[in-house]
């Protein structure tokens, strides 16, 4: 069965809301405006902007994206 929209609201805020309506980035505890410090979803739940970049940068240093080295 499909969510309507304030269900889908309330189930969202009720998993990663902090209590008072807002949601709150997962790692730093910042309340998330979308204008001001992003809302992007990951694995962990939302976060905001910085985070979420940071960790993007920390798994690309890890695993480098590159173009393989051509084999004669």
């Amino acid at each position: 069965m499909a969510y309507t929209v304030e269900q889908f609201v309330e189930l969202d805020l009720a998993t990663h809301g902090n209590g008072d309506g807002q949601v709150s980035c997962a790692k730093c505890k910042t309340d998330l405006r979308e204008n001001i410090t992003g809302y992007r979803c990951g694995p962990d739940g939302p976060s905001c902007s910085d985070c979420y970049f940071d960790e993007l940068s920390r798994l690309v240093e890890t695993h480098p994206v590159g173009i393989p080295a051509l084999r004669r």
